[in-house]
Protein backbone atom coordinates (compact mmCIF):
# COMPACT_ATOMS: atom_id res chain seq x y z
CA UNK A 1 0.00 0.00 0.00
CA UNK A 2 1.19 3.51 -0.87
CA UNK A 3 0.04 6.78 0.67
CA UNK A 4 -0.06 10.06 -1.26
CA UNK A 5 -0.44 13.38 0.57
CA UNK A 6 -1.43 16.64 -1.08
CA UNK A 7 0.47 19.26 0.92
CA UNK A 8 -0.27 23.00 0.80
CA UNK A 9 2.50 25.60 0.79
CA UNK A 10 2.14 26.16 4.55
CA UNK A 11 2.73 22.43 5.24
CA UNK A 12 -0.92 21.54 5.91
CA UNK A 13 -2.04 18.24 4.43
CA UNK A 14 -5.06 19.05 2.29
CA UNK A 15 -5.87 15.50 1.28
CA UNK A 16 -4.44 11.98 1.67
CA UNK A 17 -5.05 8.95 -0.51
CA UNK A 18 -3.95 5.37 -0.21
CA UNK A 19 -3.59 2.92 -3.05
CA UNK A 20 -2.26 -0.55 -3.72
CA UNK A 21 0.13 -1.44 -6.55
CA UNK A 22 -1.89 -2.09 -9.70
CA UNK A 23 -4.76 0.21 -8.71
CA UNK A 24 -5.64 2.81 -11.34
CA UNK A 25 -4.15 6.23 -10.53
CA UNK A 26 -6.42 8.41 -8.39
CA UNK A 27 -8.15 11.33 -10.00
CA UNK A 28 -8.73 14.57 -8.18
CA UNK A 29 -10.53 17.71 -9.03
CA UNK A 30 -9.08 19.62 -6.07
CA UNK A 31 -6.95 22.60 -7.04
CA UNK A 32 -3.23 22.53 -6.34
CA UNK A 33 -1.32 25.44 -4.85
CA UNK A 34 -0.17 26.29 -8.37
CA UNK A 35 -3.82 26.39 -9.53
CA UNK A 36 -4.72 28.68 -6.63
CA UNK A 37 -1.76 30.96 -7.29
CA UNK A 38 -2.72 31.24 -10.97
CA UNK A 39 -6.31 32.10 -10.00
CA UNK A 40 -5.08 34.77 -7.55
CA UNK A 41 -2.92 36.38 -10.24
CA UNK A 42 -5.96 36.68 -12.55
CA UNK A 43 -8.25 38.46 -10.07
CA UNK A 44 -8.78 42.05 -11.25
CA UNK A 45 -7.49 44.58 -8.72
CA UNK A 46 -7.60 48.34 -9.17
CA UNK A 47 -4.63 50.57 -8.35
CA UNK A 48 -4.76 52.19 -4.92
CA UNK A 49 -5.90 55.83 -5.01
CA UNK A 50 -3.04 58.26 -4.39
CA UNK A 51 -3.83 61.25 -2.18
CA UNK A 52 -1.44 64.19 -1.93
CA UNK A 53 -1.48 67.16 0.45
CA UNK A 54 -1.38 70.02 -0.32
CA UNK A 55 -4.07 69.28 -2.91
CA UNK A 56 -4.63 70.58 -6.45
CA UNK A 57 -1.39 69.21 -7.90
CA UNK A 58 1.04 71.73 -6.38
CA UNK A 59 3.56 71.68 -3.55
CA UNK A 60 6.58 73.73 -2.49
CA UNK A 61 10.33 73.12 -2.49
CA UNK A 62 11.57 72.02 0.98
CA UNK A 63 8.00 71.58 2.21
CA UNK A 64 6.63 68.34 3.70
CA UNK A 65 4.39 66.93 0.99
CA UNK A 66 2.03 64.34 2.48
CA UNK A 67 1.16 61.09 0.68
CA UNK A 68 -1.45 58.51 1.64
CA UNK A 69 -3.94 56.04 0.22
CA UNK A 70 -7.11 54.25 1.24
CA UNK A 71 -6.30 50.73 2.49
CA UNK A 72 -8.09 48.11 0.46
CA UNK A 73 -9.29 44.62 1.31
CA UNK A 74 -11.04 42.42 -1.20
CA UNK A 75 -12.99 39.20 -0.76
CA UNK A 76 -13.36 37.27 -4.01
CA UNK A 77 -14.54 33.76 -4.81
CA UNK A 78 -13.57 31.91 -7.96
CA UNK A 79 -14.15 28.41 -9.23
CA UNK A 80 -10.96 26.42 -9.69
CA UNK A 81 -11.53 22.96 -11.15
CA UNK A 82 -14.59 21.74 -9.22
CA UNK A 83 -13.95 23.78 -6.07
CA UNK A 84 -14.83 27.25 -4.84
CA UNK A 85 -11.71 29.10 -3.73
CA UNK A 86 -12.39 32.15 -1.58
CA UNK A 87 -9.64 34.77 -1.30
CA UNK A 88 -9.22 37.44 1.38
CA UNK A 89 -6.85 39.96 -0.25
CA UNK A 90 -4.98 42.70 1.64
CA UNK A 91 -2.21 45.14 0.85
CA UNK A 92 1.19 43.86 2.01
CA UNK A 93 3.37 46.71 0.78
CA UNK A 94 3.12 50.14 -0.80
CA UNK A 95 5.86 51.55 -3.03
CA UNK A 96 5.75 55.35 -3.33
CA UNK A 97 7.39 56.80 -6.45
CA UNK A 98 7.99 60.51 -5.82
CA UNK A 99 8.91 61.41 -9.39
CA UNK A 100 12.33 62.84 -8.55
CA UNK A 101 14.19 59.53 -8.68
CA UNK A 102 13.41 58.54 -5.11
CA UNK A 103 11.04 55.87 -3.83
CA UNK A 104 9.96 54.54 -0.45
CA UNK A 105 8.46 51.17 0.46
CA UNK A 106 6.12 50.94 3.45
CA UNK A 107 3.58 48.58 4.95
CA UNK A 108 1.53 51.60 6.00
CA UNK A 109 -1.03 53.32 3.76
CA UNK A 110 -0.09 56.65 5.38
CA UNK A 111 -2.55 59.19 6.70
CA UNK A 112 -3.79 62.71 6.02
CA UNK A 113 -2.75 65.78 8.00
CA UNK A 114 -2.38 66.01 11.02
CA UNK A 115 -1.58 62.28 11.43
CA UNK A 116 0.65 62.09 8.36
CA UNK A 117 3.25 59.34 8.34
CA UNK A 118 4.52 59.43 4.77
CA UNK A 119 6.08 62.72 3.70
CA UNK A 120 8.60 63.76 1.08
CA UNK A 121 10.52 67.01 0.58
CA UNK A 122 11.38 68.04 -2.96
CA UNK A 123 14.76 69.81 -3.18
CA UNK A 124 14.14 71.37 -6.61
CA UNK A 125 11.27 73.04 -8.41
CA UNK A 126 9.69 71.69 -11.55
CA UNK A 127 7.17 69.10 -12.70
CA UNK A 128 7.28 65.56 -11.35
CA UNK A 129 5.07 62.53 -11.89
CA UNK A 130 4.24 60.55 -8.77
CA UNK A 131 2.63 57.13 -8.43
CA UNK A 132 1.86 54.40 -5.92
CA UNK A 133 2.31 50.67 -6.53
CA UNK A 134 0.44 48.28 -4.24
CA UNK A 135 1.58 44.72 -3.56
CA UNK A 136 -1.26 42.44 -2.50
CA UNK A 137 -1.19 39.17 -0.57
CA UNK A 138 -4.00 36.71 0.10
CA UNK A 139 -5.37 34.09 2.40
CA UNK A 140 -7.62 31.49 0.82
CA UNK A 141 -9.90 28.59 1.57
CA UNK A 142 -11.04 25.75 -0.63
CA UNK A 143 -14.79 25.19 -0.43
CA UNK A 144 -15.55 25.50 3.29
CA UNK A 145 -12.17 24.26 4.48
CA UNK A 146 -9.64 25.97 6.72
CA UNK A 147 -8.03 29.26 5.75
CA UNK A 148 -4.43 29.16 4.43
CA UNK A 149 -1.93 31.87 3.57
CA UNK A 150 -0.94 31.96 -0.10
CA UNK A 151 2.80 32.47 -0.45
CA UNK A 152 2.51 34.71 -3.50
CA UNK A 153 1.96 38.40 -4.16
CA UNK A 154 0.61 40.52 -6.98
CA UNK A 155 1.79 44.10 -7.58
CA UNK A 156 -0.56 46.58 -9.21
CA UNK A 157 1.14 49.65 -10.68
CA UNK A 158 -0.37 52.98 -9.74
CA UNK A 159 -1.72 55.66 -12.01
CA UNK A 160 0.87 58.39 -12.81
CA UNK A 161 -0.15 61.70 -11.23
CA UNK A 162 1.41 65.04 -12.20
CA UNK A 163 2.66 67.30 -9.41
CA UNK A 164 4.19 70.76 -9.82
CA UNK A 165 6.91 71.65 -7.31
CA UNK A 166 7.06 75.43 -6.95
CA UNK A 167 9.16 77.94 -5.06
CA UNK A 168 7.63 80.62 -2.90
CA UNK A 169 9.04 84.01 -2.03
CA UNK A 170 8.12 85.39 1.40
CA UNK A 171 6.93 88.98 1.56
CA UNK A 172 6.85 90.96 4.77
CA UNK A 173 3.84 93.17 5.12
CA UNK A 174 3.01 95.81 7.67
CA UNK A 175 -0.18 96.50 9.52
Amino acid sequence: MQRQDYVLADGTIAESRSSCPGDPPPTTNKPTTADIRAAFEKIPMAPSPLHIQPPRGETLVNFDTIFYTDPTTLDRSVTVLDSTVTFHITAARYTWHYGDGTTAATTSPGAAYPRQTIVHRYPHRGPVTVSLDTTYQADYRIDHGPRHHLHATVTIAGTPTPLEVRTATPHLVGN
